[in-house]
């Protein structure tokens, strides 16, 4: 198939944008090794010259009380770039300010630049396939009365802006919309609820690399749990600082070591915890290291804990569960489904000290033998959940709606 992707997150080695996500890519890249063509279109957001000075200043900030991605650098020309062998056309995509309503001459513009990048390219597409919901399904939808395909969007986060801008699923550009995609259960249960439909969907979650799977080690577990890690950017809505606090509940005698692998805002506070109370030997602050090495520190590890708010899905969670640690998430949020609290890991409300204390406790309380069963059902649902597995699953829900 000829596949024309359009996303507003996308990696790119000259762009670094604070919270990005390669998850777009991974997906395309697997679709490239499987001989399909693919041609993705990263809208990359820019505002006025003045926010995005501001943002230099003020990137953590920023990132610590919101959600979105921090774009620093002000790129209005457009960009060509090729990634493992995946073409890539960089458009900027303007509006006045973050979380503001994109107008449809923006819309309608984008749409005409893709068009004609797709003619000089001699590139008709077979399907368009859409990540984010907002603006892009107004995008994809403009490119759909130019070509005559089918089209899917894959929903990132609940609908609160997609709701926001189209009220009802029966207007459009949302009724052109042929598949819907789902990052995770919570995802798709909210919008069927905001909408009050149940549309042709799917479930699309991001796989774990078989470099993860190949380095696999059975672990084997003792009374209590001592040694936890965290993976992620150490921001408010992750809840860093309330690891340490249920760990510091639970291990009065502070007989526990804890690694935190990332960064972000609450790196300060995590600081100030530390020396306050005597922890240098118990917390490790590693800052940001290569994935790669990753792999090592979940292999020493014994216990994965990250219980975020606002998480569409976490791969990361799935690279521990690959690892064989026993995972902590969140409940409600984006490893809800994939996690069976008790069987393959367990669930906790975000940010919720007191409940992740018990937890832990709780945890510390099953024998050697329970523990050793959690983590080698980690791993094997980590086995189903591999980068070919799920590109493959996707390709087929594109493939039914082609055919149709």
């Amino acid at each position: 198939m000829k596949i024309l992707l359009i996303t507003k997150i996308y990696p790119q080695a000259n762009c670094r944008m604070q919270h990005s996500t390669s998850v777009c890519h991974y997906f395309a890249r697997e679709w490239v090794k499987s001989g399909h063509d693919v041609k993705v279109v990263f809208t990359y957001p820019i505002y006025s010259r003045l926010l995005h000075f501001i943002a230099i200043f003020f990137e953590k900030k920023i990132a610590k009380h919101y959600t979105a991605l921090v774009t620093k650098e002000r790129i209005s020309e457009d960009k060509y770039y090729s990634l493992d062998r995946v073409d890539v056309y960089q458009v900027p995509l303007y509006k006045k300010y973050p979380r503001g309503k994109y107008s449809d001459k923006t819309v309608q513009l984008i749409a005409d630049k893709i068009i004609k990048n797709n003619t000089k390219n001699d590139f008709i597409p077979n399907i368009i396939v859409g990540h984010f919901d907002y603006p892009t399904a107004g995008i994809i939808v403009k490119l759909k009365e130019r070509y005559s395909v089918k089209t899917a969007l894959i929903l990132h986060g609940k609908t609160k802006l997609l709701k926001k801008a189209y009220k009802s699923i029966d207007q459009y550009p949302l009724n052109e919309i042929d598949l819907w995609g789902y990052r995770s259960l919570p995802i798709k249960n909210d919008f069927e609820n905001s909408f009050q439909v149940s549309p042709k969907g799917f479930m699309c979650p991001s796989g774990v690399s078989d470099t993860f799977l190949a380095n696999y080690e059975e672990k084997r577990f003792s009374d209590n749990l001592k040694g936890f890690i965290y993976v992620g950017s150490l921001v408010k809505r992750k809840h860093p600082i309330t690891v340490l606090k249920a760990l510091l509940n639970v291990y009065p005698k502070k007989d526990f070591h804890l690694e935190y692998i990332g960064e972000g805002a609450e790196s300060s506070q995590l600081i100030k915890i530390k020396k306050k109370e005597k922890l240098e030997n118990n917390v490790t602050l590693r800052g940001l290291i290569k994935r790669e090495e990753i792999i090592t520190h979940l292999k020493n590890a014994e216990c994965f804990i990250m219980i975020s708010s606002h998480e569409a899905f976490g791969l990361v969670y799935l690279e521990a569960m690959a690892m064989g640690c026993i995972t902590i998430a969140s409940r409600n949020e984006g490893m809800e489904g994939i996690i069976k609290h008790g069987e393959n890991g367990f669930l906790c409300e975000a940010g919720n000290t007191e409940e992740l204390s018990m937890l832990i406790k709780k945890i510390n309380s099953l024998t050697s033998q329970e523990k050793d069963l959690i983590s080698f059902n980690a791993h094997r649902t980590a086995c189903e959940y591999t980068d070919k597995k799920i590109s493959d699953t996707y390709i087929s829900n594109l493939e039914k709606i082609y055919k149709d």
